[in-house]
């Protein structure tokens, strides 16, 4: 019986959704606006949800990049004129049910109840794909500020030197050297700008599923062909992502565990 990836998909974007509304109610994102500023122990808190939730994001991407979307490269001998991008990208049609003209309905639908619902609330609205403006003869509005764009590749490991420098160990006898920063206060405000361009580009990228996994099958078809930039072999790093337990306690933690499963194993085997 063959594994079915698309209720997979499904089931974990509707958990993260729930817990993108969650960091957009508590960053203060409301009617397209975010908090300049926010508690210490607030942003740490945000962050620590954060994390997890944008890994989890890519491993959920990479699935549906390797099995919800199929690729097709045309000969050279059938080309008429070299063409911009010689990948032919689309869903597959085997994932959606029924004929041809359900597959595209159900292409055109728009996003469930519950994800509209959840982004909607926070003020963020879901993107609108151009060719529904087109085809129901209705301008496209532009945006007033440009939508963050969503990492697609896991961030390297900081490796720092384990050990201390001659003036890091000449500053413990003399803590007026300034070189160990003192603890901060909880309640110290904390610049939340590049925060708040995270969840929304989270958010954004959870509601635009599809296109985000047609971003990184093109990625995987060029690197394929020699010219994937960046130069990478996967967009996972080495070992286990930020949060992931082997016992999990919260709905993160199961979610994160799983989607990174999964992605391995679609990434591996496709």
């Amino acid at each position: 019986m063959e594994f079915n990836w698309r209720g997979a998909v499904d089931r974990n974007c509707e958990i993260l959704c729930t817990i993108a509304g969650r960091l957009i109610v508590m960053a203060g994102i409301q009617a397209g606006r975010t908090a300049d500023t926010l508690p210490r122990f607030l942003y740490l808190r945000i962050l620590a949800l954060l994390r997890p939730a944008e890994f989890a994001a890519r491993r959920l991407i990479a699935m549906a990049a390797c099995k919800l979307v199929m690729i097709t490269v045309r000969p050279v001998t059938e080309r008429r004129r070299p063409p911009r991008n010689s990948v032919i990208l689309g869903l597959e049609p085997r994932t959606h049910s029924g004929d041809a003209a359900t597959a595209s309905k159900t292409e055109n639908e728009e996003p469930s109840s519950v994800i509209a619902g959840v982004l909607r609330l926070g003020g963020v609205n879901p993107r609108v794909n151009h060719e529904d403006g087109v085809r129901n003869k209705t301008p496209r509005k532009a945006a007033d500020t440009p939508q963050p764009a969503f990492v697609l590749f896991d961030p390297f490991k900081p490796f720092a030197e384990p050990w201390l420098t001659e003036a890091e160990i000449a500053a413990l006898d003399n803590p007026s050297d300034g070189v160990f920063v003192p603890a901060s206060r909880p309640n110290e405000p904390v610049d939340a700008r590049a925060l708040g361009r995270r969840i929304r580009a989270l958010a954004n990228a959870l509601d635009d599923l599809d296109g985000q996994a047609l971003r990184l099958a093109r990625w995987r078809a060029r690197r394929a062909a020699g010219s994937g930039r960046p130069i990478r072999f996967s967009p996972f790093r080495p070992g286990f992502p930020p949060g992931w337990r082997k016992r999990p306690k919260t709905e993160i933690e199961e979610v994160l565990k799983e989607c990174n499963y999964l992605g391995l194993e679609a990434w591996n085997t496709s």
